[in-house]
């Protein structure tokens, strides 16, 4: 197995799931740009995130693909596996009329090595969950340790024959977009100093009370920082709800797209929300990020890049439960108290702690 001596017209990255992930597959994606400077390398993304997946240095091209498994009604037991597998059967021939030369799956999921085992690509890499090896040219065994996410994707990249020493993240900056956030700064005379706050993941097991962002945007608020509110259309009326409750912040949820979020959290003090998306963003720019983890994932595996990350969370005896919280109270984050994040807020911020209310 060497992909670096194979010639490439076209390259397929499958990586169909949520925006955090996109962005810890970045250095895998630069690593197959900076091997194959020539192939013309297409992102299949979901279709959420095909404004960024386009603007990415990195990547020629992309197009949607939704992945059924990760859309609608979830089944669970014998009959949603079932159903998974004919759906990744029925998607494979939509790959197939893509002709890629090379495509790599760089999800964790046996559906999508499935989907890679059937797409017809001259070569097909990927880590060959349950058995599924024999239907890809280029099939790697796991590693027994317990890497980075994005350790794991260059490590397949490496058993393949690729070398990733050096491989970086990079993010598209956009002059219209940084504009046009500073427009919306500037209508509310919020300038330098602003910590943005994201209450709300997809994913519900992932959120800290709502109250209690509350509570910390109000002590924020009292020292003098400006707070900007953000989270997505179908987060945008619960808060609304909560930035009403605070006095001189600034709600932007459900208006900002991926490229100016990512100009506002560039520019931001610091940023403060559950593992999500917007988390690995402002970490991988450099901001201060504090990410509230739930026993969903494993913080080891999934926190944020980023030099400035620092992670609060419960040691709980249920992770990672992928969601599936058994425990009536969401008991990983309603352990996480309010004073124990205003501290660590505070600290990020290069504040002395002081008496906090």
């Amino acid at each position: 197995m060497d992909l670096a001596a194979g010639r490439f017209k076209r390259i397929g990255v499958l990586k169909a799931d949520g925006l955090g992930d996109l962005i810890l597959a970045l250095p895998a994606i630069n690593c197959l740009r900076r091997a194959f400077p020539e192939s013309k390398i297409e992102l299949l993304v979901d279709s959420r995130l095909l404004e960024l997946a386009r603007a990415l240095p990195d990547a020629d091209s992309a197009v949607a693909f939704d992945a059924p498994w990760l859309h609608g009604e979830r089944l669970g037991g014998r009959i949603g596996a079932l159903r998974d597998l004919a759906a990744a059967v029925r998607e494979s021939a939509a790959l197939r009329r893509q002709r890629y030369d090379l495509l790599v799956n760089l999800r964790p999921d046996m559906r999508d090595a499935l989907l890679c085992g059937l797409s017809g690509a001259r070569r097909r890499l990927s880590f060959g969950y349950h058995g599924l090896g024999m239907l890809l040219t280029d099939a790697v065994i796991e590693p027994d340790t317990q890497l980075h996410e994005s350790q794991r994707l260059l490590y397949l990249l490496e058993q393949a024959g690729l070398d990733c020493a050096g491989a970086l993240p990079r993010l598209p900056r956009d002059e219209q977009a940084a504009a046009l956030v500073a427009d919306l700064l500037g209508a509310t005379n919020v300038s330098d100093g602003y910590v943005v706050l994201q209450p709300f993941a997809p994913l519900a097991a992932k959120n800290w009370p709502a109250d209690r962002f509350v509570e910390l945007a109000r002590a924020l608020c009292e020292r003098g920082l400006r707070v900007v509110w953000i989270g997505d259309d179908l987060q945008h009326q619960r808060v609304a709800e909560l930035a009403a409750q605070v006095q001189g912040s600034l709600d932007l949820s459900g208006g900002p797209g991926l490229l100016e979020l990512i100009e506002l959290l560039a520019g931001a003090a610091l940023f403060v929300g559950p593992d999500s998306g917007p988390a690995h963003l402002a970490g991988l720019l450099g901001a201060p990020c504090l990410a509230l983890f739930s026993g969903t994932n494993l913080s080891q595996r999934w926190r944020p890049l980023g030099q400035k990350v620092e992670v609060v969370e419960t040691p709980i005896d249920c992770a990672p439960c992928a969601g599936r919280c058994t425990r009536p109270q969401n008991e990983c984050m309603t352990r996480i108290s309010v004073q124990q994040v205003i501290e660590r807020a505070l600290a990020l911020l290069g504040h002395d702690r002081g008496t906090l209310r």
